[in-house]
């Protein structure tokens, strides 16, 4: 079981790199992703002066030849990823698959598990060989709603516990049942 928390974990940690990767990449402000786009977009000279701006368009001074800087406009996965109703759709496919994941590798097995520990208690009749939750070893000799009284040691002590309280069951087989067993064998 802590494997398979360790493996949610790892993954559901992959998942959200994944997405913040989408969103850093469906960015729509232009934010260089390389050192190439940094200095193709980010610098601009008019006659002596440099000036370095972020991401905004805006104007150098210092000489009567003013342009405004142009931002590139995105291109590729960026430009996919510019859209608004795709970055929608991706948001909800990653945390659709993120819940999936998470159902299916802890939720669904703990249902399982709860429904055969269910069935195994239903099954409990007078004579069965129970072990508690506390390790208490016994045999069952009164089952009342959710309560059995279960009979310890050789001084026949009895004790009682709550349905929940069973964990384990060894089904008692009467003398004819061992000797129908023994007949099957043997043929």
């Amino acid at each position: 079981m802590k494997n398979r928390k360790l493996i949610a974990f790892i993954i559901s940690a992959f998942v959200m790199v994944l997405a913040l990767s989408f969103a850093f990449a469906a960015n729509t402000v232009n934010v260089p992703l390389f050192a190439e786009e940094a200095t193709a977009s980010d610098t601009t000279t008019t006659g002596s002066d440099t000036t370095t701006t972020g991401a905004t368009d805006t104007t150098t001074t210092g000489s009567d030849t003013d342009t405004p800087t142009a931002t590139p406009e995105p291109t590729g996965f960026r430009k996919f990823m510019a859209n608004r109703t795709v970055q929608i759709i991706v948001m909800v496919v990653v945390y659709g698959g993120l819940f999936a994941l998470l159902y299916f590798v802890l939720i669904r097995p703990q249902q399982k598990k709860r429904k055969q520990e269910e069935q195994m208690r239903s099954s409990l009749m007078l004579g069965d060989t129970v072990t508690t939750i506390g390790g208490i070893v016994g045999r069952v000799v009164k089952i009342q709603d959710d309560d059995i009284t279960i009979e310890t040691s050789l001084d026949r002590s009895l004790i009682t516990f709550k349905n929940w309280a069973i964990r384990d069951i060894k089904h008692f087989e009467s003398d004819d049942e061992k000797d129908e067993g023994k007949k099957d064998s043997d043929k």
